[in-house]
């Protein structure tokens, strides 16, 4: 039942004990978790916390639209000129892929682009198997100008290197993205994801404290409707409590969400038109602050401009007209939704307590703990969709002749530690 739709002739009392019949007779009670020293943790399940009262641009959940770019490897002209037609696209922001243009800061400069200043040589630091910086841009289109700039924190095995790169950056721009798309696109559990989240903090804490208050995060929605539905909403409540506990004064923490490239499949594309509009309502559910959606063709070829505006569309679509961005939690009060957040919060403490047996996140990426997490949670996943249990049209069922799997085969670029898993390329 949705219990949303039902608020404007109910008492908080009424839905309450609604929600408890529903709920099996769990008492909210049990929803509570208490942290170290005391600090509560609460599914937002409260009516008055939940339904924003009035239809304003002020109340209503505002969600950025930014459209996905790749920088290819072309002349400056060619970027500028790619660079410009995005802006007048439509979209409320760009997300650029910079991993093909070393050229990147300039380049956008050049177009009218303020950008963060940095003293980063990343061709030198992170060619070894690691991602160059990409960058989220939030712009305003009738200044042309960046209003917001996040920067996405690549991950990296190396201490020294990440208190560098934090050191680097400058306060005078709207923040940084802490990139957990990556980890949960390599198929780790979400629970060791949000630990790995927190733990991200703290090391910010240490080495630069002054970026917490600019300090958001980057997710992906990878095709598990479940997890997709309830990750965000679980990272905010771990993060308020974090922030609580840590005693730091934080306003909001930002989150941008993108459609995951696990699940997207290169023979018959057209599925991952269905699967983006999925992963995009589940980005927008679990309390996204921006979206961008990949193309649906993004593994098959450069993305052309109907891709572009197919994906732009499918995120208007989901935002203005289904109308969830009424509620600031839609999925409270569902019985189902508040246990898996639950969890997720659950597991995430249990990691978080055995990651702070390494004494650096060095340490830890040193060890063989992240991989071995991964090794087997790549296995489950792989083991899920051959025995049937899951079924992916196009990869799993219903596949093309072996010879058309090999053409269609991609090697995919390597984003961080944590290389992308794409289902398709293992079950082949």
């Amino acid at each position: 039942m949705d219990f949303n739709l039902h608020f404007d002739n109910q008492t908080y009392s009424d839905w309450l004990k609604l929600w408890l019949k529903e709920s099996g007779g769990k008492q909210p009670e049990e929803f509570v978790k208490k942290l170290d020293r005391g600090v509560e943790l609460k599914p937002f399940y409260h009516y008055s916390e939940n339904k924003n009262p009035q239809y304003t641009s002020d109340t209503l959940h505002e969600i950025a639209v930014s459209e996905w770019v790749d920088l290819p490897e072309e002349k400056d002209e060619y970027v500028n000129a790619f660079i410009l037609k995005a802006l007048n696209s439509g979209a409320s922001g760009l997300y650029l892929n910079v991993y093909k243009q070393p050229n990147w800061e300039l380049l956008l400069k050049e177009v009218g682009l303020e950008y963060i200043q940095t003293t980063i040589d990343f061709k030198t630091d992170f060619h070894k198997g690691y991602r160059s910086l990409e960058a989220f841009l939030s712009l305003t289109r009738n200044e042309n100008s960046a209003k917001k700039v996040y920067v996405v924190l690549p991950w990296h095995g190396h201490q020294e290197v990440f208190s560098e790169t934090l050191q680097e950056i400058q306060t005078d721009f709207h923040g940084l993205l802490v990139d957990l798309a990556e980890p949960l696109e390599a198929g780790l559990p979400p629970g060791l994801v949000l630990a790995l989240g927190l733990e991200i903090l703290n090391a910010i804490r240490q080495t630069k404290p002054q970026m917490l208050q600019h300090t958001g995060f980057l997710t992906a929605t990878v095709g598990n409707t479940y997890q997709d539905l309830v990750f965000n909403r679980a990272l905010k409540i771990l993060v308020k409590a974090w922030i609580e506990k840590a005693n730091i004064q934080i306003d909001n923490v930002y989150i941008h969400t993108r459609t995951g490239r696990m699940d997207m499949g290169s023979a018959d594309v057209y599925n991952n038109l269905i699967r983006n509009s999925i992963k995009t309502l589940s980005a927008i559910i679990s309390g996204t602050n921006s979206v961008t959606v990949l193309p649906y063709n993004y593994f098959k070829t450069s993305a052309d401009s109907d891709a572009l505006r197919w994906a732009r569309n499918q995120a208007l679509i989901a935002i203005y007209e289904s109308k969830l961005t009424y509620y600031s939690d839609p999925v409270a009060g569902s019985y189902a939704l508040e246990s898996l957040t639950e969890r997720f919060i659950d597991a995430a403490l249990e990691y978080q307590n055995e990651i702070q047996q390494f004494k650096t996140l060095s340490d830890l990426f040193e060890s063989s703990y992240y991989s071995d997490a991964l090794s087997q949670a790549r296995q489950t996943i792989l083991e899920e969709y051959k025995n049937g249990n899951k079924v992916m049209v196009g990869i799993s069922k219903y596949r093309p002749t072996n010879e058309q799997v090999e053409e269609l085969k991609k090697a995919f670029r390597e984003g961080s530690p944590f290389e992308p898993f794409v289902i398709q390329n293992h079950l082949a």
